[in-house]
């Protein structure tokens, strides 16, 4: 792997940036921080647009498999990126509406759609989070760890949660706003009830 790497360093990030044109010494080094072996005889180096794999067919299958589970698990995190991202837009819109009795009343039902789409993506991360900790080989881990990173699922996945956390807090919100139309209309109604009482009354 280290004689791979000094003697076709220059290549071996070309390939894994996806460029025709060497690149600089920094930008190589940069690239090749990401390289992994287990044996001196297999390489594997990741990057955002590609990978470089130099091993058994046998060896690399685990290695390739990891590759892919790094991707989809991208792949699922900017989705809820995107599906959080119009939940809240469209939450941010209703509450830019004049505040009514009426909007307030309506909170119930999009508090309670917020918090369903809130815990069904909660519950997807944590599942696809889960999946990994069943990897019993330190090194495959590893593997897993610095692929994911190359590819940025760490970075999609703090924004999932930046969104999961201010959707917690619109749903709180949200539910106070109800809360607070229910308590009006109910002391409306009580009101109203002492009024007829006492119009019977003085009759």
């Amino acid at each position: 792997a280290a004689e791979l790497l000094a003697s076709h360093g220059t290549e071996i990030a070309q390939i894994v940036r996806g460029e025709l044109q060497p690149l600089s010494d920094a930008e190589q080094r940069e690239v090749l921080q990401s390289s992994m072996s287990y044996y001196p005889t297999d390489l594997m180096v990741v990057g955002w647009v590609a990978a470089l794999v130099c091993d058994t067919p046998e060896g690399a299958a685990t290695t390739i498999q990891l590759l892919e589970y790094a991707n989809t698990q991208l792949l699922e995190f900017r989705h809820y990126d995107d599906i959080l991202t119009k939940v809240l837009h469209t939450v941010y819109k209703k509450l830019d509406q004049p505040a009514s009795l009426l909007r307030r009343w309506r909170m119930a039902r999009d508090a309670e759609r917020l918090n369903r789409i809130r815990l069904d993506v909660r519950e997807l991360t944590e599942r696809a989070e889960t999946a990994i900790k069943f990897l019993s080989d330190m090194f495959y881990a590893r593997v897993y760890r610095v692929a994911a990173n190359r590819v940025g699922v760490a970075d999609y996945r703090n924004l999932v949660d930046e969104k999961l956390q201010t959707a917690g807090e619109l749903y709180e919100f949200m539910v106070n706003e109800f809360h607070q139309a229910r308590a009006f209309v109910l002391e409306v109604l009580v009101v109203a009830i002492l009024v007829i009482e006492l119009v019977h009354l003085f009759r």
